[in-house]
């Protein structure tokens, strides 16, 4: 029987922000008398915790985990509001804004593992978790969007094996269900006079459920094949937010992806030895916007491969030389609507270096 329990105490985090964007020849043309616009907020997060986690082995081959934690946290959210300036003179466009947020919550996990041989142990879990709620400081141009929004919960449904087939192949299967209460997003979710602007909230409740594999293969001397799958299937089943349907795909959630990796490591000569690694990825289709469903917010599936291959001189000094997105591919890793049209952020174009590393 073991066991694990502690009491923490985070104190007091401040977070003081003032932005300021000054566009002296943009903001006129959008309708807005000014250099200068910016935003300002002060929150304040005092947060305790206490947990205790426990291990008992009731059978040889079966085990029981579970665990729980009470976290209550309070906020305070002040001086928030929005202003304009021209020149040196900075006015409101809302008196400042205070509130407050505070939250309890006990969350826990209870699970069971066999050991149905010595190479292999089957698991399954429930947890319930959460994210505490409260405050976008995002930029707004409406008072009312710096309400709180609520805690997001979560309840988790994991079963899962893991097994070595063979002394030299490792397969780990889980299969899991999450079921999102509150679901907190981060995109496009307020509208103001000068267009759409981010910000944090509530979207209201999701689902995810999915599938995962990984194999560990060492078919010769030296050499390591590794392969990962993963499939999910998202959800929103509950929508609140004006432009989300129910059954939306939530934002960043690839239905597939793959991983592999190649090694192979020899001796060439006495005290020098050589590796290469020929690694790749894939994942699909993506949407980075689901509030308004946009094409430009959507990005299609792609395939990114690296390689490095190195000598070793002896057991201290390594030289290699690597490259990463082998293939110079050019893909998006988020997309949004501003005032002034789409932003894209993209991935890494190719890139290739020399690593010269020893070791003490």
């Amino acid at each position: 029987f073991g066991r694990r329990y502690g009491v923490s105490f985070a104190g007091r985090l401040t977070v003081t922000t003032r932005d300021e964007f000054f566009a002296p020849d943009l903001l006129p043309v959008l309708g807005i008398p000014s250099e200068t616009l910016g935003s300002q907020f002060r929150q304040r997060t005092n947060a305790y915790a206490a947990f205790a986690h426990a291990e008992w082995t009731f059978a040889p081959r079966m085990t029981l985990v579970g665990g729980l934690r009470y976290t209550k946290e309070r906020k305070t959210f002040d001086r928030a509001t929005t202003f304009l300036c021209t020149g040196t003179t900075c006015n409101d466009l809302f008196a400042p804004v205070d509130n407050r947020y505070s939250t309890s919550n006990l969350s826990g996990k209870i699970g069971i593992n066999y050991k149905v041989a010595d190479r292999t142990l089957v698991y399954g879990s429930i947890s319930r978790g959460f994210k505490s709620g409260g405050f976008q400081g995002q930029l707004t141009f409406d008072p009312s969007t710096l309400t709180p929004f609520r805690d997001e919960k979560l309840t988790s449904y994991e079963i899962g094996v893991k097994s070595r087939i063979l002394p030299n192949l490792q397969v780990n299967l889980s299969a899991f269900n999450y079921e999102y209460r509150d679901a907190q997003i981060y995109g496009p979710l307020y509208d103001s006079p000068v267009g759409v602007l981010f910000g944090i909230g509530t979207a209201g409740d999701a689902r995810v459920q999915g599938l995962e594999a990984d194999v560990s293969w060492r078919p010769a001397a030296g050499l390591d094949i590794r392969g990962g799958l993963g499939f999910i299937d998202t959800k929103i089943t509950k929508s609140i937010v004006a432009g989300v349907a129910k059954g939306s795909r939530l934002p960043n959630a690839p239905k597939l992806t793959l991983n592999g990796q190649v090694r192979y490591e020899t001796q060439l000569a006495d005290g020098l030895g050589a590796d290469m690694t020929l690694s790749g990825s894939y994942q699909s289709q993506v949407a980075f916007d689901i509030v308004r469903s946009p094409a430009q917010a959507i990005e299609g599936g792609y395939v990114l491969a690296n390689a490095e291959a190195g000598l070793s001189p002896g057991d201290r000094w390594r030289i290699s030389i690597w490259a990463k997105n082998l293939f110079d591919k050019t893909y998006r890793t988020q997309a949004f609507f501003t005032t002034i049209g789409w932003t894209y952020f993209y991935g890494p174009p190719r890139t290739y270096g020399l690593n010269v590393s020893y070791k003490l």
